[in-house]
């Protein structure tokens, strides 16, 4: 019997275990344009990011994160540090996703036009 019940708590926490390394692709939805060096495609609304010297930066207009994750193009974690109500990512990204209570947006830079005068 103990050796029952020690094979169910076993499987148990290597199903929590592995379920909570899963990497599930963000949802794809209309992409948007959320600020004037971004733009976004997921479920998240009110949420802006900017480019800001060498960070990225996040607001959030209306929500309070109570779960928030960051993760580059590669699917790697991306550090966060809150400043007031902006969150300031470690490094500038080209595209990242923001996880926030389970919904997910995906953001990507816009590229800027260059302007070419003839001589």
């Amino acid at each position: 019997m103990k050796l029952k019940a020690c094979c169910i708590i076993i499987l148990l926490a290597s199903s929590a275990v592995l379920s909570s390394c899963a990497y599930v692709p963000p949802n794809q939805a209309d992409t948007r344009r959320v600020s004037s060096d971004y733009t976004a495609s997921g479920s998240l609304d009110n949420v802006r990011a900017y480019v800001y010297g060498n960070h990225t930066i996040i607001e959030f207009e209306k929500i309070k994160p109570a779960f928030l994750i960051v993760r580059d193009q590669t699917g790697e974690a991306v550090k966060i540090e809150k400043i007031g109500h902006f969150y300031r990512l470690d490094r500038p990204l080209d595209s990242f996703t923001v996880w926030l209570n389970g919904s997910s947006s995906t953001f990507k830079l816009v590229e800027k036009g260059r302007v070419f005068e003839n001589p």
